[in-house]
């Protein structure tokens, strides 16, 4: 029985060892059990992102903001009241003639826009650029106002036309150079030319102070200074408020159109 079983397993060794033959399967190295596979290479890990350091904020110099802002402010408000006071001044004492003080006023103005374009192209957005265009746009405004509402030397519509032309050329400056003395200056002034230079309650009068108004309102919705929509309301009130009650006898229907138009204005510079 041993040898039989011997026999067959013999047997089928050979036969085994033939069918390797006839497969080619002698050259096939025997796998060893201590043969380790290479481990797969691992991947880099990704640098840790880190958060920006943030700056430190340099210290408020109280001397740069005193000498810098405030007297920028002072002095942009000065140079406005006094072109403004001369040309109310010469409207009270007829110092020379109407057309040549006016020719003046207007040149004066000019010049005075001029000169603080030229200082903002040279040296920046310094205070003394920003506080000469501011006065001169406020002068500006009330020498067209004075022309217009007071001496009739222009036409109405030349007159409105020349403060639209101001009022456009204080909102693109206000917005662009970011300049809120532009806006607390020059705009400002021109809510206040009509009552400054005496105008009356006039329509003419009062549509001067819309043009100033829509360019308080365009730098609001651009800007987002509250503080100039608080200001542009305070002032404008009174004097629409007067033509109102001055007109409303006479021309109802106007007024309540008059006063819609106004109230939409308000709602307009509240969302911006």
């Amino acid at each position: 029985m041993e040898s039989t079983v011997e026999q067959r397993l013999n047997f089928l060794e050979a036969r085994v060892k033939t069918l390797e033959g006839l497969l080619g399967l002698d050259a096939v190295p025997t796998p060893s059990s201590s043969a380790v596979p290479p481990a797969p290479p691992r991947a880099r890990p990704w640098p840790e992102a880190r958060a920006p350091v943030a700056e430190p904020k340099p210290p408020l110099d109280l001397e740069e903001i005193l000498g810098g802002r405030v007297l920028g402010w002072v002095g942009g408000i000065a140079v406005a009241i006094a072109a403004i006071f001369f040309v109310v001044m010469a409207v009270r004492n007829g110092w020379i003639g109407e057309d040549a003080r006016m020719e003046l006023a207007f040149a004066a103005s000019a010049g005075l826009v001029g000169l603080g374009v030229w200082l903002y192209e040279r040296r920046g957005q310094t205070q003394a650029a920003l506080a000469t265009v501011a006065a001169g746009i406020a002068a500006l405004y009330a020498s067209a106002a004075a022309t217009t509402l007071h001496y009739h030397l222009l036409s109405p519509v030349l007159g409105l036309v020349i403060a639209g032309a101001v009022g456009a050329f204080a909102l693109v400056t206000a917005v662009r150079w970011d300049s809120q003395e532009i806006a607390g200056i020059g705009i400002v002034g021109a809510l206040l030319a009509p009552v400054l230079v005496g105008s009356g309650t006039a329509t003419s009068s009062l549509v001067f102070m819309t043009i100033a108004l829509l360019t308080a309102i365009g730098v609001v919705v651009y800007r987002r200074w509250a503080w100039l929509a608080v200001v542009a309301y305070a002032v404008s009130v009174p004097q629409a408020a007067s033509w109102l009650y001055a007109e409303h006898d006479h021309r109802l229907w106007l007024t309540l159109l008059v006063a819609t138009a106004f109230w939409l204005l308000y709602v307009g510079a509240a969302l911006g």
